[in-house]
């Protein structure tokens, strides 16, 4: 795994900067056209456009991965391990419908997922320790991590009721909670999803001469 590709032309830098500048701006206006188009009442909801995005965001995720480890058999435990995080948090976004087939639907199919991804895991866990050490030096690997950050940190603790209820007083509207907190959600899937283009983008021979390992 290299951390960078030198040779690249700086255009190309460029070009992918505005390219990805894009994506951030389409998800925000999609997310501003949503809340002009959709009653309080239903806004941001389980089956929202925004909770929609942020799937396919994770899918877009695990399709990058998918598609890097069979350009990069040596990474497979690198991809695996992501496209076993974003299957998690996929299923974890679905919790609401799961959970009309039974109760704890959702974590009882997060649970088999994890142990697939253990099982499928194995073979690589030898190879794993310097894929992961080689990834760690990468713009990919900073990328993701901005996103987990957002996601999991970030957006948790900015979406508590409390903060929001000693900001908004006696004006509290849960709406604006949940528009703060699903939208930072949706931008650190995002963040993640440009850093597994970023890593695709890692596993491609940089010249026509290059194998496949």
């Amino acid at each position: 795994m290299n951390p960078t590709h030198s040779n690249e032309p700086l255009l190309a830098v460029v070009l992918r900067f505005f390219f990805y500048c894009i994506i951030l701006a389409a998800v925000a206006l999609l997310m501003t056209w949503e809340a002009q188009h959709t009653a309080h009442t239903h806004l941001y909801h389980e089956n929202s456009l925004l909770e929609r995005m942020q799937v396919i965001a994770l899918l877009a995720t695990l399709s990058c991965a998918w598609c890097t480890g069979r350009l990069q058999p040596a990474w497979k435990g690198l991809t695996t391990l992501i496209i076993g995080a974003s299957s998690l948090a996929c299923i974890r976004e679905f919790d609401a419908v799961l959970d009309h087939l039974f109760d704890g639907a959702w974590q009882l199919l997060a649970t088999l997922t994890f142990i697939l991804t253990l099982f499928l895991l194995r073979p690589h866990i030898s190879s794993l320790q310097n894929t992961l050490k080689a990834f760690s030096k990468t713009a990919s690997f900073g990328i993701m991590v901005s996103g987990f950050m957002t996601v999991f940190v970030f957006s948790r603790l900015i979406g508590r009721q409390a903060f929001w209820r000693a900001v908004m007083e006696d004006g509290y509207m849960r709406v604006v909670k949940r528009a703060v907190e699903e939208s930072t959600e949706l931008l650190g899937y995002t963040l993640i999803f440009i850093g597994a283009i970023e890593l695709f983008r890692q596993s491609r021979p940089q010249n026509p001469q290059q194998k496949r390992p």
